[in-house]
């Protein structure tokens, strides 16, 4: 999820490098030199360009983090330990877990068609470039979970590049509706996968028309509560703020930093609104990935058949998890990118890694810094 949310915020000074460890907590620590390889790469986040970077690692119950850069550049302090972060993009997983156990209990159908969960809500609107248009009925739950619906990304919608778009509380059906009558179709249902936001605020509507409760509640009382991820939350309509302690979030813009952090995350919804600590995203990962959040069948199902995204650089991405290559192997995990925060993430069984920057990547130097960062600190014994 990749949008800069407008500010006329002040340029902020120059930054002030500041590095360090929480001390370790993990049951077996990680080696000194384990640690100096994810200090050496958490120092070159900052020294590409990112204010302040993060990495917390999860392992046994237990926590060990390490940070690099500042937090807040106005006032030169570190980057909270463990405070919240927009985590963006990791919503998905969240949505997906939810419909994988409506999948479970057999209220929702994994090839069942939209239009038959919600008669009508998908619109035609332009052709796609091969002269389709939308079809509900062509349009499984699966597509939409794996990004092979063809829908068009409603951030690409010009409204949502407006001044008026930070404070601006929009509805899932409002921008479903928007998207489909303004963007064309990417291509027909299941022929290739290609990232598109849109799918996620399909999800999140077709949650609460087979519930009757709100996507919110869903995910709260199925997965934060019995996960106890207290410091786990999905914004209410109009809620600008990010609980502190967090990281200012960043944008450069005109070639300034201004500071984003706070606005109305209702753009984002299904697919990128909620907040969280990264400890908690750890043990959300970890808990998906030993059984304790979908059914056995329904983790293998996810993993199954992952399809490569072309507008992602071929990245394998499943029902609502990625695999994610590093040098030690691969796993499973996400990540987001929303205004002001990325977040980078996976878990094997045993160990869970986020890393977070207070800014969104603009170069591949960016990209690749916080990509070598997770692959240093899942890898570091």
């Amino acid at each position: 999820m990749n949008r800069t949310v407008r500010t006329g915020a002040a340029y902020l000074a120059a930054l002030v490098v500041t590095t360090g460890f929480a001390a370790p907590a993990l049951a077996q620590p990680i080696s000194p030199a384990g640690r100096q390889s994810v200090q050496r790469a958490l120092d070159a986040m900052v020294s590409a360009g990112y204010p302040g970077a993060q990495v917390v690692i999860t392992e046994r119950g237990r926590d060990w983090i390490a940070s690099a850069g500042v937090g807040d550049a106005d006032r030169r302090t570190p980057f909270p330990a463990d405070g919240y972060v927009r985590i963006g993009s990791n919503t998905k997983a969240y949505v997906a877990a939810v419909v994988l156990q409506l999948v479970a209990e057999n209220r929702i159908r994994l090839d069942a068609t939209v239009d038959s969960i919600a008669p009508g809500m998908l619109t035609p609107g332009p052709p796609a470039p091969d002269g389709s248009r939308v079809d509900a009925t062509r349009i499984s739950v699966r597509d939409l979970l794996q990004h092979t619906s063809g829908l068009p990304d409603h951030l690409d919608l010009p409204e949502l590049e407006s001044d008026d778009a930070a404070s601006t509380t929009y509805q899932p059906a409002y921008l479903v509706r928007r998207a489909l009558a303004t963007l064309a179709p990417r291509f027909a249902p299941g022929t290739r996968a290609e990232y598109s936001n849109i799918n996620y605020v399909v999800l999140g509507i077709l949650i609460e028309k087979t519930t009757g409760r709100s996507l919110s509640d869903e995910i709260r009382t199925r997965i934060l509560e019995p996960q106890a991820l207290r410091k786990t939350y999905f914004p209410t309509p109009g809620d600008a703020a990010v609980r502190a302690p967090h990281a200012i979030g960043y944008a450069v813009e005109n070639g300034r930093r201004a500071d984003i952090t706070s606005f109305d995350p209702s753009w984002a919804g299904a697919a990128g609104a909620m907040i969280a600590t990264p400890s908690d995203v750890n043990r959300f990962f970890l808990a998906l990935q030993n059984g304790k959040v979908i059914t056995a069948s329904q983790f293998t199902e996810a993993r199954r058949a992952p399809r490569p995204l072309v507008n992602r650089d071929g990245l394998r991405y499943g029902l609502g998890q990625a695999e994610l290559s590093t040098p030690c192997g691969t796993v499973w995990g996400h990540g987001g990118s929303i205004p002001g925060y990325r977040t980078y993430n996976g878990a094997t069984s045993a160990r869970a890694v986020t890393v977070v920057a207070n800014q969104q990547p603009a170069t591949q130097a960016q990209k690749d810094a916080i990509a070598a960062a997770f692959g240093a600190a899942i890898c570091a014994r």
